[in-house]
């Protein structure tokens, strides 16, 4: 199972300090989780969850759709 208990946002948070990309991060991760014993449904179940986690708990104002809020 990929039940996770903590919600967790994967994000770039400074990728010239740290010397990496969301994609790079999101491989890491991926692998980690295969490493631990997750199929590869599982592991990508898990990381879209996080994807989710990610748009439920961001604090930036989303501009709206063209043609919306005029």
């Amino acid at each position: 199972a990929c039940e996770s208990q903590l919600r967790v946002a994967l994000c770039t948070d400074d990728p010239l300090t740290f010397a990496t990309s969301l994609p790079e991060k999101l491989a890491y991760i991926y692998h980690a989780l295969r490493r631990q014993g997750y199929s590869e449904k599982n592991a990508i179940r898990w990381l879209k969850d996080r994807q989710e986690d990610a748009k439920d708990g961001i604090f930036a104002v989303m501009p709206a759709p063209s043609g919306m809020g005029r």
